[in-house]
């Protein structure tokens, strides 16, 4: 019986054996196509690393160009309201001039009138007068 024990525990151990021998054979295997499969996608994978650093650089050179344009428009704002100001303050005073020539040359007129009414009335006072006489 004990010899029947020990020709059982050895079938057992060379059945380990030759599992544990099959094992290592295929993680050897897995190990290769591992290296293999990151060799080739490391390379791949490199060239997408390096496009998308030149796809981030060309976005922050267009966003920093967007934020130059943005900047030059807001000046171009201030000037543009600066002058609309200027510009309101010389129509002002434009329309300060013109009611004040306004006023001056209704005065005017009224002067005129009057001094072609009293010239009237004189001429024809003396036209009545040296009719008279």
């Amino acid at each position: 019986m004990t010899e029947s024990l020990i020709i059982v525990m050895s079938v057992i151990l060379v059945l380990a054996i030759g599992f544990l021998i099959y094992t290592l054979m295929e993680v050897r295997k897995a190990a290769t196509e591992l290296r293999e499969f990151l060799s080739t996608k490391g390379e791949s994978l490199d060239v997408t690393l390096k496009e998308a650093d030149t796809t981030f650089k060309s976005a922050r050179a267009i966003t920093d160009s967007i934020n130059e344009m943005a900047y030059d428009a807001k000046n171009i704002s201030h000037r543009l309201s600066d002058t609309a100001k200027s510009i309101g303050s010389v129509a002002h005073a434009v329309g300060g001039a013109s009611a004040r020539t306004k006023l001056s040359t209704i005065a005017l007129g009224a002067g005129i009138k009057a001094a072609f009414d009293v010239l009237s009335s004189k001429m024809t006072q003396k036209k009545e007068g040296g009719n008279n006489e």
